[in-house]
């Protein structure tokens, strides 16, 4: 990483930065949880396929009962491995008073980003060949496979680039009463990627199993407008308005091939197939979404007089209206060919209120923020199983993973935040969130347990969403001086302790998804010197052992599993750092 700042006159400057970084490592690995037997295991892994006296459905899941959190036992290497580079700059321009415009500067911030990824995953997470995804790339011989090398089949690294730029006009006027920001902005993506499949090799047929090719592409743009404003009319009050203007375009394209297809069919296979290449039609599909954006806020600022009355330092309080807008797309993760990536999921909208304030006193000693809020969700975007229709000569029951529009949900809620410095060297700070967050409609829902199933999960919690958030750190610092005046510094012991309630992952039917509740604690011991400059610190995270997931893959509806992949467990270490 390198950064350099430019300063070509008193008024004009130009920092540019730049960095290049490779993550190449062993996947993390998940935690296969048995849940039900389901058609496929039940009449797919039957006992017919290869050896008579093998019952392959319970040796499934006998495989997957086995795993533990942090023991995983696969028929292929996991890897994970991201190559990642860019390029971002600010060039600013004071020009000071013109008009009635005070301190008027602009600003360009410009970014480009490439990646290129490549992965391999055992979809199962178990050493039973049931399936595996990669994009890797290389001699072309799919991991996991039993007939021997398959060119391509391995996939091909994605590659993807992002440029972003924004144009920004920032002033104040009326003696710094009224500041505000203006500017247009604009991004533009473009990316590929190659991913090759290979289901049940072994089990389903004795060629191999079954094995897809999917060339997925994406082309994306968006602009907006934007302005925001800030009015002081009075010393004790403070107005805020904005609104942005938002065009989002999606592109999806996607050319699926079947190389060795012997009329087994996993997916409805959508157009005629090249008997040479085994390739399907082509799927491609654009969708351009737009949206208003409005925000307003007021702020009530306690006057000097009346903070000098109360011993407070400051006190504000707030109401703030915002739209956010998330804007849809297709699903391009998806395993069929079509209909599901065409079939675009809609934007979805947040109106957000919240109500709070925001207190100092104690001469600094004490900082206090409460708020309240209430936001309203519509078209709300939910991950869920969709069922597929079956074509002739169909095995496999086709479902897919996708994004689903939720008819409406509301959250509620209340955060509290404090820090507080009673003593010297001694510092308190914590934190408490309670959520209520709901689905109001959601009546025709693909259930996450049983295969074709729908329901209503309207009254049902969102998943992802837990009741309740804590935390709490305190630290305490004290002078040490050893000998040499070098050495001179302080050592400051912390200790930050967290709860989470309860959360599913998935819908509430699918128990094997939900975390109960955990606590983590955390510990750090550092030891200042140098003037401040150096620091040496021995850490540990997770120091009880809490084992917890904090992601989980659904395929109960299908394999009749839960894969949970869980976060680290106990962890020590030590840092040292030096800052000139």
């Amino acid at each position: 990483m390198g950064s350099l700042r430019f300063l070509p006159t008193d008024d004009l400057t130009i920092d540019v930065t730049g960095n290049w970084f490779r993550d190449h490592n062993h996947a993390r690995g998940g935690r296969c949880v048995p849940v039900r037997q389901t058609t496929l295991t039940e009449s797919f892994l039957r006992t017919d396929q290869l050896d008579p006296s093998t019952d392959y459905s319970q040796e499934y899941f006998d495989f997957c009962g086995s795993t533990t959190p942090y023991r995983t036992a696969l028929d292929t290497y996991p890897i994970a491995d991201l190559q990642s580079s860019g390029v971002w700059g600010t060039i600013g321009y004071e020009l000071g008073d013109v008009g009635w415009l005070e301190d008027l500067e602009f600003r360009s911030i410009t970014a480009w980003r490439s990646q290129r990824p490549r992965d391999r995953t055992d979809i199962d997470q178990t050493p039973y060949p049931v399936g595996v995804r990669a994009t890797l790339g290389g001699n072309g011989t799919f991991a996991g496979g039993t007939s021997g090398p398959q060119p391509g089949l391995d996939g091909s690294p994605g590659d993807a680039t992002q440029i972003s730029e924004e144009l920004q006009a920032l002033f104040t006027a009326w003696d710094g009463r009224v500041s505000g920001v203006a500017g247009v902005y604009g991004f533009w993506e473009d990316a590929s990627v190659q991913r090759g499949e290979r289901f049940f090799p072994g089990i389903l047929t004795r060629t191999g199993g079954g094995t897809t090719e999917t060339t997925i592409g994406v082309d994306n743009w968006s602009w907006a407008l934007f302005g925001q404003a800030t009015v002081d009319p009075v010393e004790w009050l403070g107005l805020t308005a904005g609104l942005r203007y938002s065009t989002e375009k999606k592109g999806y394209s996607q050319l699926k091939s079947i190389p060795d297809y012997d009329g087994i069919a996993f997916a409805p296979l959508v157009g005629s197939r090249n008997p040479t290449t085994g390739e399907l039609s082509p799927a491609v599909g654009n969708v351009k979404y737009d949206a208003w954006t409005p925000m307003a806020s007021v702020a009530l600022r306690l006057p000097d007089d009346a903070l000098d009355d109360l011993s407070l330092d400051s006190l504000m309080g707030y109401f703030t209206y915002s739209r956010g807008f998330k804007s849809g797309g297709f699903n391009g993760g998806a395993r069929s060919n079509n209909p599901v990536q065409l079939i675009p999921f809609q934007p979805e909208t947040l109106d957000n209120f919240e109500i709070g304030s925001k207190l100092i006193g104690l001469d600094q000693r004490l900082t206090l923020n409460v708020s309240l809020f209430y936001g309203q969700y519509d078209d709300i975007q939910v991950r869920t199983i969709v069922p597929l229709p079956c074509p002739p000569g169909c095995v496999v029951p086709p479902t897919d993973l996708v994004i689903e529009n939720a008819a409406s949900a509301t959250t509620k809620g209340l955060e509290l935040e404090f820090v507080a410095l009673p003593i010297d060297g001694l510092r308190v700070q914590g934190s408490v969130g309670l959520l209520d967050a709901k689905f109001d409609s959601f009546p025709d829902a693909a259930s996450d347990l049983v295969e074709g199933e729908r329901i209503d999960r309207s009254g049902e919690s969102l998943p992802g969403a837990p009741q309740a958030q804590t935390h709490l750190a305190i630290q305490y610092s004290f002078d040490v001086d050893p000998g040499p005046d070098f050495l001179a510094g302080w050592i400051s012991p912390r200790l930050d302790w967290s709860y989470q309630s309860s959360v599913h992952y998935f819908s509430e039917e699918l128990v094997a998804a939900e975390q109960p509740a955990y606590h983590l604690l955390d510990l750090r011991l550092s030891y200042d010197f140098l003037d401040d400059r150096a620091q040496v610190a021995l850490w540990g995270k997770n120091v009880t052992g809490t084992e917890y997931f904090n992601a989980a893959t659904p395929v109960a509806s299908t394999m009749g599993t839960v894969l949970q992949f869980y976060a680290p467990p106990a962890i020590w270490g030590g840092e040292m750092s030096y800052r000139f």
